[in-house]
C-alpha cells in the first residue's frame, strides 16, 4: 500500500486543532464562502475553522492510501428498507448507545455510538433533557442530497445520504450524515465513525467519548439507521445517564463487554463472560474468569486479570481507566485503582474497580466513600446499611466538575446536627438516580416557591 503523508503544514494544523478543543463549537462545516457578519441561525454555514468533528483523543491521522481518497470519496450503499412508520431515538451518553424504536410496529434496535470528548466533566454532545419538551430533532424529513466530490465546493444538508467532506478530509467517507435541529448553531448529527475513514466500508468505530460533539456510528449502522428513519423529523433525546427499559434494566447493544451492567451470567453476552456484584452500585457487571491474561475487542479499552475484590482466589477481567470512557467514571460506581496482577503480585495494573464515585448523591457504604461530608444511611436504624453521600446545608450546596448539580432540601436523614438541609443530587430522568433512589420534586430549604427535582430514597 503506498502511504502519502499529509503535508506538513496541514498536519499540523490538524494536530493543532485537535488539541485546542475549546475553540471549536460543533460539527458539520463545509468549506465556503466567509460568513456575513450577522449572527448565524440554526442551518447556516458555520465561521471558518468553527463547526468541525474534528479526530479527537489518540487517533492517527488517516493516510490517502493509493495517492488519492479513492475509498473515502465513493459514496456507500444505503439498504433497501422500508422506513418506519414512527420512529424515535434515546441517545445515552454514559452507555453509549442509541435506541431506535417505532411506536407504529414495536420495532426496536439498539446501536452503539461514539459521542463528544469529555471537557471540563461534561461529553462535547449537548444533552436534551433540560429542554421544555426534552428533544432534538433529526431532520431526515427534509429531501437527502449528495456531497460534491470537490471540497471547494462541498453540499451544505439537514440530510446527506452521502457527505465527505470537513476540514478539507473527506473523512465522512461517503456515508450519510443527518443533522440535529435544536442544538445549537453549531448543529450536531449523526454521522460515521471517521477513524480510518479511507477503508472501503467508511472507517472503524471506537465506542467512546471520542468527536468533538456529533455522535458517530459504525458503517453499517448509520446507513441502516439513515434508511429507517427517512421521511421523518425524528424526536431524539440526548441524556447522559443510561438508557434504562420500563423494567429498570440498562439498554445495550447484543454484543456487550466488560462492565455492561448485568443480573446473571446469561447477559454477559461474550465467551466466558460472568455476572458478579458491585456493592456500591447495587448492580451487576460483566467480567470474565481469568488466570493471566484477558481478551480484548476492538474498539475498547485494554482489559487486565485482576483479583475479585469479593473473592482474592478468583481473577476477573476489568478494563483499563481510558480518556474514551472518561477514566473510570462512565461505568458508574467503578473507580480508579492500582492493584497487583493476579497471580503476579510484581506486576501493577491499573484498572476501573469496583468502587464510589464519592461525589453528593452517591450510593456509599461508609463516610471515606465520600469526597465531602458524610455517608447518611438510608436505614436510620442500621449504620451499616447503604448510604448516600450528603453534608448539611443552610441555603447552597457545592458542585464539582463532572458529577450532578446539587440542591439543598430538607435534611431527612440526619445529615449534620447543627443545619437544618441536606445536600441532594438534581435530576431531569428517573435514570439519573442510582438504584434505589427516585426522581422527585423538593423545594428548596426555607424557600417553597423555588423547587427542583432531586434524587430522593424510595420510599
Amino acid at each position: 500500500m503506498k502511504r502519502s503523508g499529509l503535508s506538513l503544514s496541514r498536519l499540523s494544523r490538524l494536530v493543532l486543532l485537535t488539541a485546542s478543543l475549546s475553540g471549536l463549537t460543533g460539527c458539520g462545516a463545509e468549506p465556503g464562502p466567509a460568513p456575513s457578519p450577522a449572527p448565524l441561525a440554526v442551518g447556516d454555514e458555520c465561521p471558518p475553522g468553527g463547526c468541525e468533528d474534528l479526530i479527537v483523543g489518540d487517533a492517527e491521522v488517516d493516510q490517502k492510501t493509493d495517492g488519492v481518497w479513492t475509498e473515502a470519496l465513493k459514496c456507500k450503499p444505503i439498504p433497501d428498507l422500508e422506513p418506519l412508520g414512527s420512529p424515535s431515538i434515546v441517545v445515552s451518553l454514559d452507555g453509549l448507545t442509541i435506541r431506535l424504536t417505532d411506536a407504529a410496529t414495536g420495532f426496536e434496535k439498539v446501536y452503539p455510538i461514539g459521542p463528544g470528548a469529555i471537557e471540563d466533566g461534561e461529553s462535547l454532545t449537548p444533552t436534551s433533557t433540560g429542554l421544555p419538551q426534552g428533544i432534538f430533532f433529526a431532520r431526515a424529513d427534509v429531501p437527502a442530497k449528495v456531497d460534491n466530490v470537490s471540497a471547494s465546493r462541498a453540499v451544505w444538508a439537514w440530510n446527506y445520504s452521502c457527505r465527505f467532506w470537513g476540514e478539507g478530509l473527506p473523512y465522512f467517507a461517503g456515508l450519510p450524515f443527518i443533522r440535529l435541529e435544536g442544538t445549537s448553531r453549531a448543529v450536531y448529527g449523526f454521522h460515521g465513525p471517521i477513524d480510518k475513514f479511507t477503508k472501503p466500508e467508511g472507517g472503524e468505530l471506537r465506542r467512546g467519548f471520542v468527536s468533538h460533539g456529533c455522535i458517530r456510528m459504525a458503517a453499517d449502522d448509520i446507513v441502516e439507521l439513515f434508511a429507517l428513519i427517512q421521511g421523518h423529523k425524528t424526536p431524539v433525546r440526548i441524556q447522559k445517564s443510561i438508557d434504562r427499559d420500563a423494567q429498570g434494566r440498562a439498554v445495550d447493544v447484543e454484543d456487550n463487554w466488560m462492565l455492561s451492567e448485568c443480573e446473571a451470567d446469561a447477559d454477559c453476552r461474550f465467551e466466558g463472560g460472568i455476572c458478579r456484584r458491585n456493592g456500591w452500585s447495587g448492580r451487576g457487571f460483566c467480567t470474565r474468569a481469568c488466570e493471566a491474561s484477558c481478551p480484548d475487542k476492538a474498539g475498547y479499552p485494554l482489559t487486565r486479570c485482576v483479583a475479585n475484590p469479593d473473592d482474592l482466589a478468583e481473577g476477573i477481567c476489568l478494563p483499563e481507566p481510558s480518556s474514551t470512557t472518561d477514566g473510570c467514571r462512565r461505568y458508574g460506581a467503578f473507580a480508579e485503582v492500582t492493584t497487583p496482577a493476579f497471580n503476579n503480585p510484581d506486576a501493577d495494573r491499573e484498572v476501573c474497580m469496583p468502587g464510589p464515585q464519592g461525589f453528593i448523591g452517591s450510593r456509599c457504604l461508609a463516610d471515606s466513600d465520600c469526597d465531602r461530608g458524610r455517608c447518611a444511611p438510608l436505614d436510620a436504624q442500621d449504620d451499616q446499611s447503604v448510604g448516600v453521600c450528603s453534608e448539611g446545608c443552610s441555603g447552597l450546596c457545592p458542585d464539582s466538575p463532572g458529577a450532578p448539580s446539587t440542591f439543598c432540601v430538607e435534611d431527612t436523614l440526619n445529615v449534620s446536627n447543627s443545619l437544618d438541609g441536606m445536600c441532594a443530587a438534581v435530576c431531569n430522568l428517573p435514570a439519573d438516580c442510582p438504584l434505589g433512589f427516585e426522581c422527585a420534586e423538593a423545594a428548596r430549604l426555607g424557600q417553597p416557591d423555588r423547587v427542583r427535582k432531586i434524587c430522593a430514597p424510595a420510599p
